[in-house]
């Protein structure tokens, strides 16, 4: 299963969740449910993964590192001020915020076995690999921050 690690894009991995959840809704004549206010709704919690992302993109501008998380080689600072101090994972919890704002606009309740699936491949197969890396990196300093912030939220 490692040689799935690290392999796929993150943003790749958002647009197939999302094409996943597209085939449901206009596929599946069951399922759908009708949420109140779901456009602005959806709109508030995609407005909430956009501030995640720029907050994070901010940050890894100001310390100068990489945002590239397929060559982890190229970071060069470990990051926990700002968003980071809340979330180890800001870019990733945004692509969730995404994907949930699509479910709300959607109202197909399967989809959330897409988000769920999302949140489990990208644990597994993105981010244990990542703190592996950073682990071997920082040690310590790495050990104190993830006892202090946690993975999602």
């Amino acid at each position: 299963m490692t040689k799935l690690e690290l392999k796929m894009p993150p943003l790749l991995q958002v647009l197939i969740a999302a094409g996943i959840m597209q085939v449901i809704d206009h596929t599946l004549a069951f399922g759908q449910i009708q949420m109140p206010f779901h456009i602005m709704t959806s709109g508030l919690i995609a407005a909430a993964g956009l501030l995640c992302i720029s907050l994070s993109l901010l940050t890894f501008k100001k310390y100068k590192t990489t945002v590239d998380p397929l060559h982890l080689e190229k970071n060069n600072t470990l990051i926990t001020q700002g968003i980071f101090k809340k979330t180890r994972n800001p870019i990733y919890l945004a692509f969730v915020l995404f994907l949930l704002a699509y479910f709300y606009f959607l109202g197909q309740v399967l989809n959330i076995a897409v988000i769920l699936g999302f949140i489990i491949y990208m644990t597994r197969f993105q981010i244990i690999p990542e703190e592996r890396f950073l682990l071997k990196r920082y040690g310590q300093e790495y050990i104190d921050y993830m006892s202090l912030t946690k993975r999602w939220i």
